[in-house]
């Protein structure tokens, strides 16, 4: 008995310190940095070969207003781990097509793990996500792909539609499509893609007010006069190639 309990709690110090080295330690390394620049790159390259819109959201979409990348070589800022995109269907049937698809790309290209489910907090909900896993030696990030359904009559988006649903609780389930179209610009490693029309409202309100009262445009710990000023300083560059940024969003 008393074994089995010490391998028990070693299988759980092994796990906390996964937890701690993928979280805190791993993007600190120029390795994963690469790692992730690369599977951002297949993520749009295969977004891209569908027609439906898709956009960049959550803390993908935050660097790429900050920075127009992720981890600045002049700051210590990591913005988000983890790849995070919305894409548009008119349908859930649609989405489950283009889902499907999207998947198969992905795998071919050695991605693995594909895990479906709603986001909806309640019962039998459509699957409106989709997450696959990127691994290549040491180095794992993963995407999260969400759909929205538009509702041209209403002129709203929604994920599963209750009030309560994520991700946009904050509007009863139904988001207005003016937050999101017409689309502006925003950078990401060197591509133009699209993002929303009023990302900072769409973000400061998103999942229930996630974001919050958080400084969007400034990373969540305490910065110096002259990181403020290089983060700025993006802003500046960003706004001179007609791309989104923060600097625009809170103006």
């Amino acid at each position: 008995m008393i074994t089995v309990i010490i391998i028990v709690l070693l299988a759980l110090l092994l796990f906390l310190l996964w937890d701690w080295w993928q979280q805190y330690r791993m993007p600190a390394y120029a390795g994963f940095q690469q790692h992730y620049q690369n599977a951002f790159d297949d993520v749009c390259r295969v977004m891209s070969a569908q027609k439906n819109p898709w956009w960049l959201t959550e803390g993908t979409l935050i660097w790429s207003l900050r920075y127009g990348k992720n981890f600045p070589p002049e700051l210590v800022d990591r913005v988000d781990d983890d790849i995070d995109i919305m894409l548009e269907t008119q349908s859930h049937e649609q989405w489950m097509r283009l889902s499907q698809q999207i998947a198969e790309q992905l795998i071919a290209l050695g991605w693995h793990g594909l895990n479906r489910r709603s986001t909806s907090p309640r019962k039998y909900t459509r699957k409106d996500k989709m997450q696959l896993f990127y691994r290549k030696g040491i180095w794992l990030t993963h995407v999260d792909i969400h759909n929205y359904i538009v509702d041209e009559k209403k002129q709203t988006v929604f994920s599963n539609g209750q009030k309560e649903d994520y991700p946009f609780e904050y509007w009863q389930g139904r988001a207005p499509l003016a937050l999101i179209k017409p689309f502006k610009s925003c950078l990401a490693y060197g591509k133009v893609l699209q993002c929303p029309a009023n990302p900072h409202e769409l973000l400061a309100h998103w999942h229930g007010n996630e974001y919050d009262g958080s400084p969007l445009a400034y990373p969540l710990r305490k910065i110096s006069e002259k990181e403020k000023a290089i983060i700025d300083d993006y802003a500046k560059k960003l706004a001179a190639q007609g791309m989104a940024n923060w600097m625009d969003c809170e103006n």
